[in-house]
């Protein structure tokens, strides 16, 4: 007798994806004892793979806001297993760009202060705000570290300062 034709999987989707974990998923097929699961980040050339005799696994240690695709092959019976399926892909999420805390100043002088806050995770750099206390208008200054040099400032004034964190 010859062996079962063995289909590739359809239907396949993703679900909850977070930074580093995805769960994939895809429609049975009749007849498959085992099914193997190729995911790699987009544009490489290596792919990482799983079996699973589920219809549904979670990939864990992903890389953060990253594009991944997928394929699976269904294997029926000891020497038969279909071509891989279609690719699917699904997009990691990137980590939370959280706020600048612990702003300070020092070091000020007639027309110059020192601004500082401490650093967070994933920033890729700050946008600095400041203006005299009461003034409608902000003065900004980007930075990728800190602490900043704040300089033209006007003697005998009171400034106020705000930091946003840019994580792209």
């Amino acid at each position: 007798t010859s062996n079962p034709s063995c289909d590739a999987p359809i239907n396949l989707t993703s679900a909850s994806i977070g930074e580093t974990t995805a769960t994939i998923s895809w429609a049975a097929v009749a007849g498959a004892s085992l099914y193997l699961v190729e995911y790699r980040v987009v544009g490489t050339s290596i792919w990482t793979s799983v079996s699973s005799s589920n219809t549904t696994e979670i990939l864990i240690g992903l890389l953060p806001a990253s594009s991944y695709e997928f394929h699976v092959q269904t294997t029926c019976g000891a020497s038969s297993t279909s071509a891989f399926s279609s690719g699917a892909y699904f997009v990691t999420l990137a980590p939370p760009c959280l706020v600048a805390s612990n702003l300070a100043s020092t070091g000020a002088t007639s027309n110059s202060v020192n601004v500082s806050w401490d650093a967070v995770a994933n920033a890729s750099g700050y946008m600095v705000q400041y203006k005299p206390t009461g003034a409608t208008n902000w003065v900004q200054v980007s930075s990728t570290t800190s602490p900043l040099g704040l300089v033209g400032l006007s003697a005998g004034t009171i400034y106020e300062f705000q930091v946003q964190t840019d994580c792209s």
